[in-house]
């Protein structure tokens, strides 16, 4: 069985990222409507190998207007594997208990903050941590990537942000590690 190891200071760090000035990390994407607070984060499941291991990326968009919005896709334009990575526009995301699964392996929800804005959460389907399905974790140095995301709201209004993200060599290293440290341990 794998024990679930929810990185709090590497997800915090990775998925704030996207939003923060600290470190060179990329500032989030902003409009009247939307903002982009997490792009790119990865939450890690950690089990006793690669192979047993697993990881999504993260998205979080704070939707200042509206308590949900019709879709949104997430297509990866550079570093990495090219393409989407995130659609609900065939089932929309409407919950906000859980998480809505998609039949992809994607899932998402609606967050309410409590101000009267809610969030829009959302996770790639899971891949192997291994060196295939996910090279930059191997990688030296720090990985770049962009993702273009494209928010259509209940009007049929599309709004794309372009979002760059930074995994500094430090959080690569901190799922290595926990890695490692969850193998000894069973």
């Amino acid at each position: 069985m794998k024990a679930a190891k929810y990185l709090l200071p590497f997800v915090a760090a990775a998925l704030l990222g996207a939003c923060s000035t600290v470190g060179g990390m990329p500032r989030g994407q902003q409009t009247a409507d939307y903002k982009m607070e997490a792009a790119g984060g990865v939450q890690a499941e950690v089990g006793r190998s690669a192979a047993n291991s697993s990881y999504r990326y993260g998205f979080g968009i704070r939707l200042k207007n509206a308590p949900r919005v019709a879709s949104v896709k997430i297509e990866r334009t550079r570093g990495g594997e090219l393409g989407v990575v995130f659609d609900d526009s065939r089932h929309p995301t409407t919950a906000t208990k859980a998480w809505q699964r998609h039949a992809d392996g994607t899932r998402s929800y609606l967050y309410n903050n409590g101000d009267g804005t809610f969030d829009w959460i959302g996770q790639t389907a899971a891949r192997k941590l291994t060196p295939q399905q996910a090279p930059w974790l191997y990688q030296a140095g720090t990985t770049h990537q962009q993702y273009r995301i494209t928010i259509r709201d209940l009007q049929g209004r599309e709004t794309v942000l372009v979002q760059d993200t930074a995994i500094p060599p430090e959080q690569k290293q901190a799922i290595l590690q926990l890695w490692r440290t969850s193998s000894r341990s069973r």
